[in-house]
């Protein structure tokens, strides 16, 4: 059970964003419900895509941020190619790439990644997400790295 508390005065106009995913309806029709009873929405203002469009406006250091960003991963995927060889397990990949995620550049620190890399080849390669093994490469293979 959700529970909404408003700070702004009785009087006050308030902006509800349904689309976002948090309150789509297609996700939960009774989050909404529950939304819509705990405010009045008869004083709402509908702003449905403005918090996406205000995301696409970067300052100068949001965009320093997505460059260092972008260096550290060319880096990470630059050793996962070199590591991908016949013999080499997935694993020992998998944690090369993220020691390059973790460690960065030498200009600025990494970070750990949320989501895990996955480098599966062939048949397993039409699954997402799927973990790395223990299975060694058998051949140079073009994996799908995520």
């Amino acid at each position: 059970m959700y529970t909404y508390k408003m700070s702004a005065p009785i009087d006050s106009r308030r902006a509800i964003e349904f689309a976002i995913a948090p309150l789509s309806v297609v996700d939960d029709q009774n989050r909404n419900a529950n939304l819509a009873k705990s405010l009045d929405l008869s004083k709402s203002i509908d702003v449905d895509g403005i918090i996406s469009k205000l995301k696409l406006v970067k300052s100068p250091a949001e965009i320093a941020y997505m460059e260092q960003a972008g260096k550290i991963v060319d880096r990470a995927m630059r050793i996962a190619r070199l590591s991908v060889a016949p013999g080499a397990r997935e694993c020992d990949v998998a944690a090369a790439v993220m020691h390059a995620s973790c460690t960065g550049t030498s200009e600025f620190p990494g970070h750990a990644s949320r989501i895990y890399p996955t480098m599966p080849t062939g048949r397993p390669a039409t699954a997402p997400h799927l973990k790395w093994t223990d299975a060694s490469y058998a051949m140079i293979v073009r994996p799908f790295l995520n």
